[in-house]
């Protein structure tokens, strides 16, 4: 089984946020919500994740700048943002996507979501890395 064929199923099989698989192995799974799980990989695994496979409930921009930053190489998502899909074109990241959105919703589905917003203009990724954990932290 090809590792994003493997990264899909673990991740709908197990209700799982998010799953990353190298080299035929799940390496990282998780089901806490939000960009947490991913920016929790990125900061603590780069070197186990890089060349992975990401499946993901949903991406957006930051989403995408984190699997740039960590080397992921496709990535499959049940739902991604139009921002997200230029940053992993530009950055030559396959991915396959069920539904595709102008942008991502907060939790409320009232307005964008924070960290899509944060992460809208903002092309750094060490100053998004930033942003992302002063929110994690509130």
């Amino acid at each position: 089984m090809k590792d994003i064929e493997l990264a899909k199923k673990y991740l709908i099989e197990n209700g799982l946020s998010m799953v990353i698989v190298k080299d035929s192995e799940v390496v990282v799974q998780r089901k806490a919500r939000g960009i947490e799980p991913l920016f929790t990989a990125v900061l603590e695994k780069r070197d186990l994740i890089a060349g992975g496979v990401l499946a993901d409930k949903v991406i957006g921009k930051a989403a995408a700048m984190l699997s740039v930053e960590a080397g992921i190489k496709h990535i499959y998502t049940k739902m991604i943002s139009e921002n997200a899909i230029q940053v992993l074109k530009h950055n030559n990241i396959s991915f396959e996507y069920e539904l595709k959105v102008p942008y991502i919703l907060n939790r409320t589905k009232s307005d964008a979501c924070p960290v899509e917003k944060m992460a809208k203009d903002e092309e750094n990724i060490e100053y998004l890395l930033k942003k992302i954990g002063n929110f994690l932290k509130t």
